[in-house]
């Protein structure tokens, strides 16, 4: 038997501008998707998860793999988003794609046995928690440590890209960086990537996340629309996206050094600069800008939304907690309780 969780995920700075190049703030957090993997005889894998059970077959495994990887090559020359549509079309596709990476990455092309696999989440989908990273983190990671007998970060972390890149497109890498390794990280394409242990050791204040619904578009459809933004403007938004660049390198060194003052303006900046990206919907704005007008700052965390039915998830800090439930309230969003922030990242458990 194997018990293994990873982490959700929140981006502090650096959404959509990661994309293009710039870096990105991430931190992780503790909602955890935990799975627990064991042999069985019958030579299939049955998932058990949120009351259902769904029982997979190797062939098809491979297949769906493939297939997947296949229209992900297609969609990678033509950027059509109805095929990147057509990889993930079932509830188990994820789960098969997953296990299909991992499997050839090791070159089991057959196994020996089956495995048992009972999956609980905490990490609440199409938010802006890197749930589908998440998920890909601990199917791949519970794979490759049944087999190898360890997690080792830097081979399980481009098996989550490849699954990532069967949802969204074109993910920068980040949320599967932070969900692997834990912690916080300043991550930026073809860097090194920049571990902070203790970027929280010195800030004082407290941070509180809001939900301001699911969004009614998916990140991979959002990441498109800035990249049509990019290709028709791009001397413009190349701006915007080297000023968030520039947010996120100091925003990082205000929590380092606990500056709230320097905080709470970039914070707001930030998200003013994520509005002219037009990622952020028409409420979350009002409620960011009311949030700034009583000293606070806030600023959407991941892809963000485009139509009031969801705004995805909202960082704001500040203000007392009384302040913002109030505004929470008044603008008919959700204050998540109290989460702990740079916590471990993918890991094996007793």
């Amino acid at each position: 038997m194997l018990k293994i969780s990873a982490p959700g995920k929140l981006i502090l700075s650096g959404e959509h501008a990661v994309v293009y190049g710039k870096p990105a703030l991430s931190t992780t957090l503790n909602l955890r998707i935990k799975l627990i993997l064991e042999k069985q005889t019958k030579n299939s894998i049955v998932v058990d998860l949120e009351n259902n059970q769904y029982e997979l077959l190797l062939p098809d495994i491979f297949d769906c793999t493939k297939n997947a990887q296949k229209k992900w090559q297609e969609f990678s020359q033509t950027q059509d988003q109805k095929i990147l549509k057509q990889i993930i079309q079932e509830e188990t596709d994820l789960l098969e794609i997953a296990i299909g990476e991992t499997l050839l990455a090791l070159g089991k092309d057959h196994l020996e046995h089956g495995f048992h696999l009972t999956i609980e989440s905490q990490v609440p989908l199409g938010r802006g928690f890197g749930s589908s990273a998440a998920w890909a983190a601990v199917i791949c990671g519970g794979f490759y440590a049944w087999f190898s007998g360890q997690i080792n970060a830097s081979k399980i972390e481009p098996l989550v890209h490849k699954v990532e890149q069967k949802i969204h497109g074109n993910p920068s890498g980040a949320d599967g960086a932070v969900i692997v390794h834990g912690g916080s990280i300043l991550f930026q394409k073809n860097h090194p990537i920049q571990f902070l242990p203790n970027l929280f050791s010195s800030f004082s204040q407290p941070i509180f996340i809001i939900d301001a619904g699911k969004p009614e578009h998916t990140t991979g459809e959002i990441v498109a629309r800035v990249k049509e933004k990019y290709q028709h403007n791009q001397e413009k938004i190349e701006k915007v996206l080297s000023e968030i660049g520039y947010c996120t390198e100091t925003i990082k060194t205000a929590f380092q050094t606990d500056n709230k003052k320097l905080l709470l303006n970039l914070i707001n900046k930030n998200q003013q600069l994520l509005e002219q990206l037009g990622v952020v919907a028409d409420n979350v704005r009002d409620f960011c800008q009311a949030i700034a007008q009583k000293g606070g700052a806030a600023k959407i965390s991941g892809a963000g939304g485009i139509t009031n039915q969801g705004g995805g998830i909202v960082i704001c800090l500040g203000l007392a907690k009384k302040t913002t439930q109030e505004l929470v309230e008044q603008f008919g969003f959700k204050l998540y309780a109290p989460v702990e922030l740079g916590v471990e990242g993918l890991k094996i458990h007793d």
